[in-house]
């Protein structure tokens, strides 16, 4: 199956997550959060998997929310160096919809800004490289910052 083709049949964006979380789950070990949109994960498995065509997990929030408790059948599975899976969730209350289209909206918009930072970041640098440049430039052209030698005033004799 080709990306293109997964990509055509998502509903909604996958925010692929910076650090994947470690899941809390039933008879599976070494499972790792991934990805997630409003109606889906992607989730990575370190060993080989037992899972039969659904998993549940408990998704940890930030602090001060609660935890979700997802369900998700199997839409799709490949292995590469570990193997992974995408899930498409089933039996979420309207409560747990609002909270993890909140918590995925969250996820895009730190997203971005991780981005805009490291634009900001390397812009700077840049921009810090070239002043420096241009002051020593013009340090050069105007003679600053060279040591003036005063010569030695005559002394008289009276």
């Amino acid at each position: 199956m080709q990306q293109t083709n997964l990509n055509e049949r998502r509903y909604s964006e996958r925010v692929l997550l910076s650090t994947p979380q470690k899941l809390d789950t039933e008879g599976e070990e070494n499972l790792y959060l991934v990805g997630l949109s409003h109606n889906g994960a992607a989730i990575a498995c370190m060993g080989k998997p037992n899972w039969n065509g659904s998993v549940r997990f408990c998704l940890s929030l930030p602090p001060g929310i609660h935890t979700i408790s997802l369900s998700g059948e199997i839409v799709w599975q490949k292995k590469k160096k570990k193997w992974y899976a995408g899930l498409k969730f089933v039996s979420l209350s309207e409560v747990d919809k609002q909270i993890l289209e909140a918590y995925v909206d969250y996820l895009k918009r730190d997203k971005e800004l991780q981005e805009i930072r490291k634009t900001l970041h390397m812009n700077l640098e840049q921009l810090k490289e070239k002043l420096d440049h241009l002051l020593a430039l013009i340090a050069f052209m105007t003679g600053a910052g060279k040591e003036t030698v005063t010569e030695p005033r005559p002394r008289y004799l009276h």
